[in-house]
């Protein structure tokens, strides 16, 4: 995994992550998949109403490009039009789509219908436009993730997805997916729950030694990191908000990372974390936030979730 600075796609400059992925036996040359920005906007409870298209544009003109979202959001019409209204090129933007779990259970025609509902959703009539850059299976539905996964490498080859991830999968069930004997188009990310009071450092590592990206979600704890006695210091001591110190300790990582706010203020703010470094001291003391109670509980939740 690299990091590297824009590609020419993006237009807000800001470093993007980049790997070649591991190969298919039967694969001779490698994949060559775009980069992807290493911050992203979550669009998670973003409403699609007015008020939620004011927020995506506002994230727009504060710099974002890379979009994450998902069918479970329901706001996909909002982030299209959005993009539409800004004037910048299709081409200029990294959207992110996830397929949610009812149609991961069914598979197949399921799970290629809902990209193309997505697709509709999104709005854009042109096909050089109607395509999304990534598209990740939301949650590994057992028994079910392992053809799923092989609908969207159909996707993949009619051109309407233009990468593959996972979300929220763990060793086991990524090494599942990659013995199954159905993989020909690798995935290039695992989105997963990371923060200073969520570091599984194993898990991390793994995907990572495993060639992949490692995106970021919920990095903020949804605000409830903001009065950590340590957090708080550490910001102090860099001249920093607690967000861009905790975005700056995931990014570090060597992490891309998706998070959001409705103020456009926080917008600009959240994307000014490339002035400092924080020492690899203070990156320890953060690290050691997390309490194996942390994980369990995680890991509790994230097994409930998986269930059809």
């Amino acid at each position: 995994m690299s990091a590297t600075h824009n590609d020419g796609r993006f237009s807000a400059r800001e470093p993007s992550l980049s790997v070649t992925p591991r190969q298919p036996q039967q694969k001779d040359q490698p994949f060559q998949f775009a980069p992807i920005p290493q911050l992203a906007f979550g669009l998670y409870q973003i409403p699609c109403n007015q008020d939620g298209e004011a927020i995506i544009a506002a994230a727009i003109s504060s710099g974002y490009r890379h979009f994450d979202g998902g069918e479970f959001y329901q706001n996909e019409e909002c982030l299209g039009r959005a993009i539409r209204a800004s004037g910048i090129s299709r081409k200029e933007f990294y959207i992110t789509g996830k397929v949610w779990k009812d149609a991961i259970m069914v598979g197949g025609d399921a799970v290629e219908n809902s990209v193309d509902a997505s697709l509709k959703k999104l709005g854009f009539n042109n096909r050089d436009e109607s395509y999304f850059d990534l598209m990740l299976l939301h949650w590994p539905v057992p028994g079910h993730f392992v053809k799923a996964y092989d609908a969207l490498q159909k996707m993949y080859h009619t051109g309407k997805v233009r990468a593959l991830g996972l979300s929220n999968f763990n060793q086991l069930e990524y090494k599942e997916l990659m013995s199954s004997g159905i993989v020909t188009i690798p995935p290039i990310c695992n989105q997963m729950e990371v923060s200073a009071v969520m570091y599984r450092p194993d898990l991390i590592r793994f995907f990572q030694q495993e060639q992949m990206i490692v995106i970021a979600f919920k990095p903020l704890q949804r605000g409830g990191l903001l009065d950590q006695d340590l957090i708080c210091s550490l910001a102090k001591k860099y001249s920093v908000s607690v967000p861009q110190l905790l975005l700056r300790w995931t990014i570090q990582h060597g992490l891309a990372v998706a998070c959001k706010t409705s103020l456009p203020q926080r917008m600009a703010e959240n994307r000014s974390v490339w002035h400092f470094t924080i020492s690899s001291s203070d990156v320890e003391l953060l690290d050691q936030l997390t309490t194996p109670e942390d994980i369990a509980k995680r890991t509790e939740r994230e097994e409930a979730s998986k269930q059809p």
